[in-house]
This record gives C-alpha cells, structure tokens and sequence, in this order.
C-alpha cells in the first residue's frame, strides 16, 4: 500500500501541526520520521489482526499523532526528557483534544481513540478505557516500542556495570518504570523489558526477523562488564513462548 497517497488527508494535518517547529532541529525530524514509521506499525498489525480498513485507517492514525506532544517539547526543553518539560502523553492528548482532534475526525468516537492513545502510549499501563479504546491503545504501544527498540541505542562507548533492578525486572518478565537512565548501557536494558509490554505477534516476529534484538544482544555483550547470558536466554525463551502460544 501507498500509505502517503492513501492517507495523505492525515498526513496534511499532521504535516501543517509540525511546520510550526524547525525541520532543522534532529529533536524535530527524528520524532517526525519516528511518527511515520510508529504510524505504518500501527496499521500492519491492525492488519495482522484481521480488523476491517476503517480500523486499520484509526491504528493508523493513533500511530501518526501519539507522539504529537514532542514538538513543542523538543522546542521548549531540548530534550525528549519529560522531566524537563511535562509528560509528553497528557500533553499531547491536550493538544489533540483543543483543535487537532477535531480535524482529523467529526465523529467524537474517533477523536476520543486518538486522544486516549496519546495519552497512554508512554505510560507504564493503560488506564480507565473501554475495550475498543485500549484495543488501540496497546496497537500504538507495540507500534512505538517495535520503532524505539530497532532505532535507539545502536551504539554504545566504553563499559559499565549492570542495573541490577532493571535484570531483576527482566528476568522477572516486568516492564521497567521510567527512572534515571546513567548510561546507553541502562537504556539498552530498559529497552529490552519492552517486550513484556508488547501484545501482538506482529510484533515479536518483526523483532525477531529483522534481528533487533540479536543486535542489542551483541551490543549488550560487547559494553557490559559482566555476563548476561541469562537476560538473553530468558528473553529468548520468552518470545519462543510467545511466539508458540499465538
């Protein structure tokens, strides 16, 4: 499919919101990018799930605007950090539901959609939703974790010691809150416990077959001062469970 032709009414809206900021600022253009392929996330595994187009046009859509919170993040703080802003979730879901919500859809149903999913994809668990509402909820938050996890933290400098908490959450099968991150090394670990949150087998096969995770593996191997091949087995016999139980 030709997402850009297809969907080029939510592109325009979308591309009119971000204009505001500058295309130069990397904080801009890396979450501008990030939306697109988020968005194309989305709608693959609405498709995975064998929803009808209407549903996959929303995946879509929620996939395109979670992260709309960002810009005039990156504008004001410099940084993706929401210590030094506000949480970028509930902002963008502000934004949404003032103006941009109502360009997107007439029908208060779908912009209620968009807005929840904004406001829930970064947090540590979905709140009060009706199943509709979290079904895409969870879509979005596979969708964003599967980008995060192929992009971020592909190069790491020196060598540093494990969190011992965030192993402990890994080999318990928990996600990690958000906390102070020291070093790429913490990023990376904390990255890895995104797949106790992710929900649809689209997306650990798209994990698996592109080889993200043997790459953070190898990455994790070569910078941590100690030995983690128990985080990579227990990951790996996770998502062969997974993977099995679908």
């Amino acid at each position: 499919m030709n997402y850009e032709e297809y969907y080029k009414k939510y592109i325009k809206i979308f591309e009119e919101y971000v204009s505001k900021y500058d295309r130069n600022d990397a904080l801009i253009e890396l979450k501008r990018t990030h939306s697109y392929r988020v968005a194309i996330h989305a709608a693959k595994i609405a498709e995975s799930l064998k929803l009808e187009q209407k549903q996959i046009d929303i995946a879509y859509i929620c996939g395109l605007f979670h992260d709309i919170g960002r810009f005039e993040q990156a504008k004001q703080s410099h940084t993706y950090d929401d210590r030094y802003f506000q949480d970028h979730g509930d902002y963008g879901a502000k934004v949404l539901e003032e103006k941009v919500s109502k360009e997107i859809s007439e029908d208060e149903r779908i912009q209620n959609i968009v807005i929840l999913a904004t406001k829930y994809h970064n947090k540590y668990e979905i709140g009060d939703t009706t199943e509709e509402e979290s079904l895409y909820c969870k879509i979005v938050r596979d969708a964003d974790k599967i980008d995060i996890m192929e992009y971020q933290v592909n190069e790491i400098d020196g060598k540093y010691p494990l969190d011992k908490d965030v192993v402990e959450n890994i080999l318990n099968h928990k996600l990690c809150r958000n906390g102070v991150v020291n070093n790429k090394l913490d990023h990376l670990l904390r990255m890895l416990c995104f797949i106790y949150d992710m929900h649809y087998i689209y997306s650990f096969k798209y994990i698996l077959d592109s080889k993200i995770l043997d790459k953070k593996f190898e990455l994790m191997a070569k910078h941590s001062q100690e030995d983690v091949s128990d985080i990579i087995n227990c990951i790996n016999e996770y998502l062969k469970d997974k993977i099995n139980k679908k």
